[in-house]
């Protein structure tokens, strides 16, 4: 009679099914079976991790992708047991088919499904700077899926490590952080200037002194040339401070 032996991993949960029955069930079990009326099921219960690469879209119809891990485990071995065939060979070592793998594609699909949803709720600017917050929402979503509670997995984090955008979203944001620059200088300027037709530009409205500042030369290549009243705020040896380039005018 042909007699066979199991030594289990302390990380896996075994059940030992003698003719259709479960008769041992445990972690890291170690035994001697009849493989012609013996199954052997091994689950997994060490924490498992999936990386992913996510395209979604804000709720300003600007394409994002999202690049992260997802930690899960598998924390109730007979849920999953039904659900993915976990039996292992008996003639070699290793399960019959490689279920892990079927198994991360599902947890990877439910967690696509609820990052995309996540983004769709938030501008661009707001999900390039949401990476914490992102990753916390879909773990506390993903912990509360049916469909996972189903196959006995619990998750322990979802982390993201990058949201990125296409280069024409960010040169966009970059314009309008210039602007939204420009507009702040503007109201928080101390002093009021007046720009020339001829390119000099003398401050007005002063403290009350009486005294005025030397007027100064705007150079040629200076692509805000015409706007230097927009930026200047103060006057220094007859040259003026410039609140963008932060330096001062020729």
């Amino acid at each position: 009679m042909i007699v066979g032996h199991h030594s289990g991993a302390p990380s896996e949960h075994v059940v030992k099914y003698v003719r259709g029955k479960p008769a041992m069930e445990g972690r890291g079990l170690d035994f001697l079976y009849l493989p012609s009326i013996t199954k052997i099921v091994s689950v997994p219960t060490h924490s498992l991790d999936a990386s992913f690469a996510f395209e979604g879209r804000t709720s300003d119809f600007q394409p994002l992708r999202v690049e992260g891990e997802v930690v899960y485990r598998i924390t109730a071995p007979r849920k999953a047991a039904a659900i993915l065939d976990f039996t292992v060979r008996q003639k070699a070592k290793g399960r019959r088919n490689n279920h892990l793998a079927v198994l991360k594609r599902r947890v990877l699909g439910i967690a696509r499904s609820m990052m995309v949803d996540e983004l769709s709720g938030m501008t661009v600017r707001k999900a390039l700077t949401a990476s914490s917050e992102l990753g916390r929402s879909v773990k506390i979503r993903m912990s509360h899926s049916r469909q996972l509670n189903d196959m006995g997995v619990s998750i322990l984090g979802v982390h993201v490590m990058s949201v990125e955008c296409p280069a024409h979203v960010a040169e966009a944001i970059e314009a309008e952080n210039l602007k939204l620059s420009i507009l702040t200088s503007q109201s928080s300027g101390n002093m009021l200037l007046t720009a020339h037709s001829d390119g000099q530009v003398e401050p007005r409205g002063g403290e009350g002194d009486g005294s005025s500042a030397p007027s100064i030369q705007c150079t040629d290549n200076c692509p805000f040339r015409g706007l230097c009243g927009d930026f200047m705020r103060n006057m220094r040896g007859g040259r003026a401070w410039c609140t963008l380039f932060h330096e001062f005018s020729t």
